[in-house]
Order: structure tokens, then C-alpha cells, then sequence
């Protein structure tokens, strides 16, 4: 994360330097123009950074389209905190929001959940999972099928303490940057009704049973990012493959709906 965010600070002077040169040429043809920041894993996280101080230099706007972005901020982007520091990110400013993120996290891709913070969230809740009184057969099924049932979920959830944002260890908790949108594979459901891919609030994915080419994927937008982090649990075949490049340009190209911006809202991503 110190890394990312030297990156975003080492490219700021030259990147904003090439912007306002190339605003200024032509008698300001390009001055009715925004800028266009985008990456995907380290890439978005900078991408965010970014395109944060660009905007908080007030010369132009910025929108920035983020995907598989790290969690980068130390508060989230409703918080008070944040907006003091760079008010023109506000969504309330409607006629002057100088800086607009987009953030696309693919499924139980497993990069924007990980900081520290949550990495010792996890370890928690697997000595919970490893404390539990299940057998060798359960435990593997619950592997190899990626399915848990509700009140198996349950029984983890009554024994595990999440950390607190002030916990001794130190580790500071960590948040996605800008609007948060989900995609998640819509499966069927035994009676063949369309469903997203989802079981249960520890995020188990279950498979769907058709090939990569016919899955469609649902979008919907995060009401509070803080839901990115809450008590999600990774199955191991999808945290690391959700992540790659190739499927997060699949699943854009599958989305439903199509355009972003007319996203239902959800309390949740499970």
C-alpha cells in the first residue's frame, strides 16, 4: 500500500504538468474536456490516488474507472475525514465535483478486501472454521463444492470477533476508493430461476453448472463500501481467478444491467 501510494505520488507532477499543456494548446480547444484515469490491481489503486490530487488541484475534472482497485484509504469516501481533505470528491457538489471513482470488483476477487487489517480478519475466522467441531468429509465437501449451508454460516458467524478499527495490533483498516460496484455470475437454481452466485453472508461461491460463455453477471452498487469487508469468506478457486484481467473484461462484457451508472443499489455484496 506505501507502495501504491508513492506511485500515485511520483506521477502526479508529470501527469498533471502533460494535462494542463496539452488544456492550454489550440486556444483552449480542449477546455470543456475531463480527464480519464484507469487501471486495474496496483494499477487502480494508483489510479484512485491519482486522480484524487489531480482533482484536489481544482484545474479540471477527473473520473477515474477502477478495477480490482486494492483498498487505499483510511476512510472511506462517505466519510467526513476524506471529504475534508478533498471536498471536491463530495458527491453533494453537484456542479463542481471534480473528481468522480468508479470502483469494479469482480466477484470474491480477493485483492480489494486485502489489507492487513482484513488479512487478520480472516486469520480470525479461520481458527474459528479450524475450531469448529466438523469432520474431515464435511470440511471437504465444503472445499470442493464451494457451498455452505445457512446454518453452518451461522455457527461461524456466532464465534467470531471481528477485529475493531482500533485493535492492538495496530493494523489500520483500509477502504476501497469512490462507488463501489459488484458483479457476480447469475446461476440457476435447481427450479431454473435465475440467481446470483452467492449462498450465504460468508460469501461462498457456488458454481455455476454452464459453460464461461453462456454466464451472465450481475451488477449492482454498493450502498456502503464498508460491506466490501464485513464477514466475507473465500472459497479458493474463485478469490485469485476473479481477480485476473481476463475476467473482469468477460464479466463487463456480460453485465446486467449494461449501463453502470443505472445500477440497482444493495446493502450487501453477498
Amino acid at each position: 500500500h506505501r507502495g501504491i501510494a508513492q506511485a500515485a505520488e511520483l506521477l502526479l507532477k508529470p501527469v498533471s504538468e502533460a494535462i494542463k499543456k496539452a488544456f492550454a494548446v489550440r486556444g483552449g480547444r480542449y477546455k470543456d474536456y475531463h480527464v480519464v484515469v484507469t487501471g486495474h490491481s496496483l494499477g487502480a489503486g494508483t489510479s484512485s490516488l491519482l486522480g484524487i490530487m489531480l482533482a484536489d488541484q481544482k484545474s479540471f475534472p477527473v473520473t477515474v474507472y477502477a478495477f480490482a482497485s486494492p483498498p487505499v484509504l483510511s476512510s472511506t469516501m462517505k466519510d467526513c475525514h476524506t471529504y475534508n481533505q478533498f471536498p471536491h470528491c463530495h458527491p453533494s457538489h453537484v456542479n463542481d465535483q471534480l473528481c468522480k471513482i468508479h470502483n469494479f470488483v469482480m466477484n470474491d476477487d480477493i485483492i480489494p478486501r486485502a489489507s492487513r487489517h482484513e488479512m487478520l480478519n480472516m486469520m480470525n475466522l479461520l481458527k474459528v472454521v479450524d475450531s469448529l467441531s466438523w469432520n474431515a468429509g464435511k470440511r471437504t465437501h465444503m472445499v470442493l463444492m464451494g457451498v455452505i449451508s445457512e446454518e453452518d454460516a451461522q455457527e461461524v458467524t456466532d464465534s467470531w470477533i471481528p477485529l475493531s478499527p482500533n485493535s492492538a495490533d495496530g493494523a489500520i483498516p483500509l477502504y476501497a476508493p469512490g462507488t463501489v460496484y459488484i458483479m457476480k455470475p447469475i446461476v440457476k437454481n435447481v427450479d431454473g430461476d435465475d440467481s446470483d452466485g452467492d449462498k450465504n453472508v460468508l460469501g461462498f461461491s457456488a458454481k455455476a453448472n454452464r459453460s464461461p460463455s453462456e454466464v451472465k453477471y450481475d451488477l449492482h452498487r454498493l450502498k456502503d463500501p464498508m460491506h466490501l469487508y464485513t464477514g466475507h469468506f473465500f472459497t479458493g478457486d474463485s478469490m485469485l481467478n476473479d481477480h485476473r484481467t481476463t475476467s473482469y473484461f468477460d464479466a463487463l462484457r456480460k453485465v446486467v444491467p449494461d449501463d453502470f451508472e443505472s445500477a440497482p443499489d444493495n446493502d450487501s455484496d453477498h
